[in-house]
């Protein structure tokens, strides 16, 4: 199925495609600061584009260095052009690059002039001026070289050398190729707080932080591309550093949908309000026309930075699904034969996730042309009393929907914790056809067709932090609840568990809103390990929640009941 399965991302299509000098409000920024999501699980350190990352926004660090910006012309998507993404949990920082790079280089006589990425991270966000804070301000490095975690280095300015053990990262490089033919690689680390001599804290921890890229063509650094500064101080002046805040929003390999909190969105085609609360996800596989099927020569390669990109946003309440994307393209052409063929916005809707080959009565394809007052829509008619907003932007328009559920088919059941499968689809016209397209999940171009391709998504009333709460000191090692196999599951799941003493135990599952729907232990058991089955032949598909309390330790993790 799609929740879990594992996306072998190496076409290096993903915002590649056109992340450009992407507008403030296209990335992940509240008030100038770059907000992290938490992972609900690690992702695997492999190099690949897991499901988690899917829901983590992906940034461009393209703001060039001051002193070598005249180096890089307008084409130099196809010189050095990258991108990362990060997540957190408790255990580590983890961070995903990939970049775009027609000359991989590590010649240089200094390795800070090798192809690389750098990671810039202060602690405190105090933002010593003029240097690094001796405590935990880090300049981590990952060289196109590095092989191993054992070859990684790292920096603290002038403040003598840092206390670092490259074996406790964890890390991951692959080569890539763009359309098999223009190269380029992607790095993938998780970085234990310890090596960062930081513990977060709790929602709304700020650090420090900037990402940046060093690229080598001609034996020597031809230039710099960072997320943040474009002030090369950076490597001894921690002031330099952008600011990021660690969420307590925790993202799934599904889609996690929140509930609107407080006023609905008004649909204005501008970001405020109700969006503020809002993740922000990426439009990431970037498609062609499949050779044999089309004229491929209807569907070009994206030479210009502005050429396709989109981010968006989601929120429901009891009635409607909102939307809001923010598309970036250097050119707005509905002048196709038909609608799929013109800028647009399309969504695709499975009720129930049942991942089924073909369209049923559950399945529902919608568009929407760019600036036009109507959508239309494959297997089911877009409601007639859908709201929705096109506005021009400085690199290309946003749109925003309110769309009621009870007009999606089998609507009825979309409400608190229903899992469904969901696409989103953004088409590209620079002039008679379209020529590309972006999309959040599937790279294969038959969603139209086939239902099964779908992302899945889930509606969350409230995006509920998992894991220790309360746990006694000095148990941490012993009291464990595991996470449920197989998950998703139909519809028995094993729960292995264990406790570190003698005592009366409780393990009970919960629904999205808090309901208690079974109980399966409540007695006194000696201390073990355990493992309990769970049927829900009896529950329909959505989230749950099953937790273990002793007389000291609670602790809480998320399943998935999939039929």
């Amino acid at each position: 199925m799609k929740i879990g399965m594992k996306i072998f991302a190496v076409l290096f299509c993903l915002t590649i495609a056109a992340f450009t000098a992407v507008p403030a409000e296209a990335t992940p920024l509240n008030d100038s600061t770059l907000v992290i999501l938490k992972a609900y699980e690690p992702p695997v350190i492999d190099g690949q584009l897991d499901p988690i990352w899917y829901n983590a926004a992906e940034i461009g660090a393209l703001r060039v260095d001051a002193a070598n910006a005249s180096e890089l012309d307008d084409d130099y998507w196809w010189d050095c052009y990258p991108v990362f993404r990060v997540l957190w949990d408790e255990d580590n920082l983890y961070l995903y690059g990939r970049v775009r790079d027609d000359v991989m280089n590590v010649e240089a006589d200094a390795v800070h002039e090798d192809d690389s990425f750098e990671l810039f991270f202060d602690g405190g966000n105090d933002k010593t001026d003029g240097n690094y804070d001796a405590v935990n301000d880090f300049q981590f490095r990952f060289s196109y070289e590095d092989e191993t975690n054992a070859d990684l280095d790292a920096g603290t300015g002038n403040a003598g050398e840092p206390s670092f053990d490259p074996t406790m990262i964890e890390y991951a490089k692959m080569d890539t190729f763009y359309f098999d033919e223009f190269p380029g690689y992607t790095f993938e680390a998780a970085i234990p707080w310890s090596e960062l001599r930081f513990t977060p804290i709790d929602d709304g921890t700020e650090i420090g932080f900037d990402v940046q890229y060093n690229d080598n063509d001609t034996g020597a650094r031809d230039h710099m591309l960072r997320w943040w500064t474009t002030s090369n101080d950076a490597w001894f002046d921690a002031s330099q550093f952008g600011n990021a805040t660690l969420s307590e929003f925790t993202v799934y390999p599904e889609l996690t949908i929140p509930k609107v909190n407080g006023t609905a969105p008004t649909v204005d085609a501008t970001m405020e309000g109700a969006w503020s609360s809002a993740p922000l996800f990426s439009g990431h596989v970037f498609i062609q026309r499949q050779a044999g099927d089309y004229d491929e020569t209807l569907w070009t390669d994206p030479v210009f930075l502005e050429d396709i990109f989109f981010d968006y946003k989601t929120l429901y309440d009891d009635e409607y699904f909102y939307l809001f994307v923010d598309v970036v393209d250097d050119e707005r052409n509905v002048d196709g034969d038909a609608s799929y063929n013109m800028d647009g916005i399309e969504l695709y809707f499975d009720a129930g996730n049942t991942d089924g080959t073909q369209y049923d009565d559950g399945d529902a394809q919608y568009r929407w042309v760019y600036n036009t007052e109507a959508g239309d829509g494959n297997n089911s008619p877009v409601a007639t009393n859908e709201e929705f907003a096109w506005t021009d932007t400085d690199l290309g328009y946003a749109f925003e929907l309110k769309f009621p559920l009870d007009s999606l088919p089998q609507g009825g059941d979309y409400g608190d914790g229903y899992i469904f499968g969901f696409e989103v689809q953004v088409n590209d016209n620079d002039g008679g056809a379209r020529e590309h397209l972006m999309r959040w999940w599937s790279d294969d171009n038959n969603s139209w067709a086939d239902p099964s391709l779908f992302g899945t998504a889930a509606l969350e009333a409230a995006n509920i932090q998992v894991g220790v709460e309360d746990e006694a000191p000095g148990l941490a090692s012993s009291f464990a609840l595991e996470q449920n196999y197989p998950n998703p599951f139909n519809p028995v799941t094993t729960i292995p568990f264990t406790v570190p003493r003698d005592g009366h135990i409780t393990l009970t599952v919960h629904n999205i809103l808090g309901e208690k729907v079974a109980t399966l232990v409540d007695g006194f058991r000696t201390a073990n390990q355990y493992e309990v089955n769970f049927n829900g032949v009896d529950l329909s598909s959505g989230i749950y929640f099953y937790t273990l309390k002793t007389t000291k330790s609670v602790q809480t993790k998320r399943m998935v009941l999939l039929k």
